[in-house]
């Protein structure tokens, strides 16, 4: 039982270290008002996890559509029209609206019962593979047309040996002055390690295996 364990936490290691990236959110920014009319402010990419709360009136929801046109995620949203502190009505509030990104999402939807009041087309918004990292793509959202280290209004930290103009003074390790030779060090230091770590799994279910 203890030999599993150990097993099942070296091979769950094993991902963290390949992988070792956070998830990839988008928030959508709205400004609602009362008589359903609809302002979209703009989309914003984090990493990590969206945080979302359990709503049960479903009088407004989001829907995120594919390609296909076929709804691939359902939001109902907490919309309210009166002011927290001095009960009174209010003509719009701000929505902001996290949803994990896939890279086949192409339309956003906001509906007031069964009523469409709002519909974007997210495609050229989120990433449009023309191969020019332009609008609001980035990195997190469009790898393709923004690589690691490009202009595009998120520092993401890559040891790629390209120092990325998004980010501050001392955040991305390609900006300071390093030799050749140091870099090289560095990788071989890490190819190392990971060599080292897929031997001792390698050990722990040979073990397995031989009990």
């Amino acid at each position: 039982m203890r030999l599993t364990f150990m097993v099942l936490s070296a091979l769950i290691g094993l991902l963290l270290f390949l992988h070792g990236a956070e998830a990839t959110f988008v928030e959508a920014s709205f400004v609602l008002h009362q008589d359903d009319t609809v302002e979209f402010k703009g989309l914003m990419a984090r990493e990590g996890e969206p945080r979302s709360q359990p709503v049960s009136s479903q009088a407004y929801q989001i829907h995120l559509k594919d390609t296909e046109g076929s709804v691939v995620e359902k939001k109902n949203l907490k919309v309210s029209f009166v002011d927290f502190h001095s009960r009174k009505t209010i003509e719009e509030i701000p929505l902001v609206v996290p949803f994990l990104y896939r890279e086949d999402i192409r339309t956003i939807e906001l509906y007031h019962g069964a009523t469409l009041i709002f519909s974007r087309d997210l495609g050229e918004s989120l990433c449009n593979h023309d191969g020019a990292c332009a609008g609001q793509e980035n990195f997190l959202l469009c790898k393709g047309d923004c690589p690691s280290g490009s202009e595009d209004s998120w520092c993401d930290k890559k040891p790629d040996g390209r120092c990325d103009p998004d980010c501050a003074d001392g955040v991305d390790a390609d900006c300071t002055t390093v030799s050749p030779a140091a870099k090289e060090g560095n990788q071989q230091r890490l190819l190392l390690g990971g060599i080292i770590f897929l031997i001792i799994l390698g050990i722990i279910l040979w073990k397995a295996v031989k009990r």
